[in-house]
């Protein structure tokens, strides 16, 4: 009896382990299970988060297109880079009020460069406002616009073309490109020649304009008058300061100025560089007190030199004095040549 109780109870004993067994192990298979079938959107939001690398965009500056230069020697000046459109230069046209008091000479002056064959004219008016009327040659204005940097000449307000022949317009070219901004004037008569192209490219690259004289037009700069009168496709132009005057006469001689009237100056830029012995009515018009021939040995004619001098006329020549400078308060008039100031 005692055997039979004591295996009945090892009978339960056992069947109370197998029960527990059986419970463990479900136990983990259900905790695999939930493991394996953990979605991967809750996977990935308990990784920590990885923020990827973003890089600046470039910005590029917005540079003005270069000119093409081609067998140029023009001087330029150099111009700040920026990151925006360079706006077109607006001409230097300040008013009398707005110049200095210790800036006023009083003086004009009117330099006669020296550039070879052809003419260059630069006006200095007492509140120090720059006219050039033509440059010369290419190569000489390239030195001219070298020069009036070095001096540190802002602006040329007035840049004016009497002829479209290479050796009054071709200078003005690297005039117009250095000094943008100028009020530009010029003959009705125009050209296909390089250097009238060069010319009138920079001048209107920069939104400047070209105005050309059909018709005697007069225009004040300070106390200055300039008369431009056109003849045959050029302008003749006098200059007048109170009571001292000039004449500039392009290529106009006798056959060109015909009856004109309104000449008489004292001061007389002979035409044609002293090629042409047809001035004779030309002068007696102007009845000079001072004759300039801007030329070379080869162009200016000793006919010319004496019927000048023939009639008392002191006469500069640029091709032996160089540069010839004169200086006026309107009444009295002084001249200086100076032979180490020479652009051809």
């Amino acid at each position: 009896m005692q055997s039979t109780k004591t295996l009945i109870i090892a009978i339960l004993f056992c069947a109370l382990l197998a029960v527990a067994g059986c419970v463990r192990s479900s136990n983990i298979i259900s905790a695999k299970v939930l493991v394996e079938e953990k979605p991967e959107a809750e996977l990935q939001e308990s990784a920590p988060a990885v923020q990827e690398k973003t890089e600046t965009p470039v910005v590029k500056e917005n540079k003005e297109p270069a000119v093409e230069k081609k067998n140029e020697s023009f001087v330029e000046k150099k111009q700040e880079e920026t990151n925006t459109t360079k706006e077109p230069a607006q001409a230097n046209n300040e008013s009398i009020s707005e110049v200095p008091e210790e800036k006023i000479s009083g003086n004009v002056t009117v330099n006669f460069y020296d550039v070879g064959l052809g003419n260059s004219v630069e006006i200095v008016t007492a509140k120090y406002k720059h006219i050039l009327i033509d440059g010369g040659s290419k190569t000489a204005g390239g030195k001219i616009a070298q020069y009036l940097i070095k001096q540190k000449i802002p602006a040329v307000q007035y840049v004016i073309s009497t002829n479209p022949a290479d050796e009054h317009v071709g200078g003005l070219a690297p005039i117009a490109y250095n000094f943008q901004g100028s009020n530009v004037l010029a003959s009705s008569k125009t050209s296909d020649s390089g250097p009238y192209l060069n010319f009138y490219k920079y001048v209107t690259y920069y939104d400047n304009k070209i105005n050309y004289i059909n018709e005697t037009e007069n225009l004040g700069v300070d106390s200055i008058n300039l008369k431009m009168m056109p003849f045959d496709g050029q302008i003749v132009i006098k200059a007048t300061y109170e009571d001292t005057s000039f004449l500039f006469a392009s290529d106009c001689d006798d056959s060109c100025i015909g009856d004109a009237k309104d000449l008489k100056a004292d001061v007389l830029l002979v035409p044609s560089h002293g090629s042409s012995s047809a001035i004779a009515k030309l002068v007696d018009s102007v009845d000079p007190k001072v004759a300039i021939i801007s030329g070379t040995l080869d162009t200016i004619r000793p006919d010319v030199i004496k019927l000048l001098e023939d009639k008392g006329i002191t006469v500069y020549r640029t091709d032996y004095d160089g540069t010839v400078t004169f200086k006026t308060d309107g009444k009295d008039l002084d001249s200086e040549t100076r032979p180490e100031l020479r652009f051809s």
